[in-house]
């Protein structure tokens, strides 16, 4: 009996070229906003999707250049933030967004596994994908409504250690 076969995983580039231009483009409108309007939360969004896409080596990556490029705008731009409180506020901001790109790539691995075990436990249990029948040892497709309910909540080796001489099977 052959396996069926999966279909191959998408070939992905090994460098996340639209994601450094997205963090690209939001650090432009970043520096075009100015020093007084902050928008942080849109530096989340590429490194995350580095994270979930790639691996947390580019999504760090891609964190810190984005908090280095943003300590540099305040130098440009002249803002008066004294040295220590800017050291300060960019390497707060590198960790947070290295602790995200930790995360949803930890978040990331957790899905993929959890996808390849309902994978492999769906070719264990045969389920129509149009109306969810399933089909017995016997070969014939049963509604998994009709088959036959034990009210006994434990296996028989748990209920005859939990239940003893007391637990009559009927």
């Amino acid at each position: 009996m052959t396996q069926p076969t999966s279909p191959s995983p998408v070939k992905r580039e090994r460098t996340p070229w639209k994601l450094m231009t997205l963090a690209l483009v939001l650090m432009a409108v970043d520096f075009v906003l100015g020093p007084y309007i902050q928008f942080p939360v849109f530096f989340v969004v590429p490194v995350m999707l580095a994270a979930w896409h790639y691996n947390v080596a580019w999504a760090v990556l891609i964190a810190l250049a984005m908090a280095g490029v943003r300590f540099l705008y305040h130098w440009y731009w002249n803002f008066p933030l004294e040295v220590m409180p800017a050291t300060l506020n960019t390497v707060m901001r590198a960790l947070v967004l290295i602790l995200v790109a930790w995360a949803t790539a930890r978040t990331a691995l957790l899905v993929r596994r959890l996808r390849k075990r309902v994978e492999e436990l769906e070719a264990q249990l045969p389920v129509c994908k149009g109306c969810g029948v399933i089909r017995g040892e016997d070969g014939a497709w049963v509604e998994v409504g009709s088959l036959p309910a034990k009210a006994s909540l434990h296996c028989p080796t748990c209920e005859e250690k939990q239940y003893g001489l007391y637990h009559q099977s009927g």
